[in-house]
């Protein structure tokens, strides 16, 4: 089994992608699994195979620890590594080729915490794999593109696997920002 995580800035197009690439692989003839990690997300392009908000609800959270939304995402994403093993297991089950994971919207929460690396290294042991999206409107300027290639490192850095940048959303950039 193939994993590959797609991380990134919130709205650089994480989803969708996923969401596209998974499309892309059943079109192949290959089999996919599809593992939203984001225990915040409303509304997804896919239907999650495999899904955390089965077992942790923001909303919940939120009111269970008396937080606001950033505090309650923090804890979410925390308590995933509490549900590990049912998740390797579903993981196990699905006995696909390419398993894509959807990770949270706000990296530092997934990236710069102790839980995102765990989460890695826990749920997918084989050929694994980070896809960074670099958000083509961060990228326009040589400043946005040196911090977004920055915040990359940093993500290289803390998971220690092979991973791809890729920049994202370039169909929304204007003729005048190429």
């Amino acid at each position: 089994m193939h994993a590959l995580y797609f991380v990134g800035t919130a709205g650089s197009g994480k989803s969708t992608l996923t969401n596209s690439l998974a499309q892309w692989l059943r079109d192949a003839k290959l089999s996919v699994g599809i593992v939203n990690l984001d225990p915040g997300v409303l509304h997804l392009p896919y239907g999650p195979d495999i899904d955390v908000r089965d077992f942790i609800s923001l909303q919940g959270v939120m009111e269970k620890y008396n937080l606001g939304p950033n505090g309650g995402l923090i804890a979410a994403i925390d308590l995933i590594s509490s549900h590990l093993e049912t998740l390797q297991e579903e993981i196990r089950d699905l006995g696909v080729d390419f398993l894509l994971f959807d990770t949270p919207g706000q990296i530092e929460l997934f990236a710069f915490r102790e839980t995102g690396p765990i989460i890695v290294s826990s749920l997918a042991k084989e050929s694994r794999m980070l896809i960074y999206l670099v958000d083509a409107a961060l990228a326009k300027t040589p400043a946005g593109l040196i911090s977004s290639l920055l915040l990359a490192a940093s993500v290289l850095v803390r998971f220690h696997l092979p991973q791809l940048n890729v920049l994202s959303r370039t169909d929304l950039l204007d003729k005048d920002d190429s």
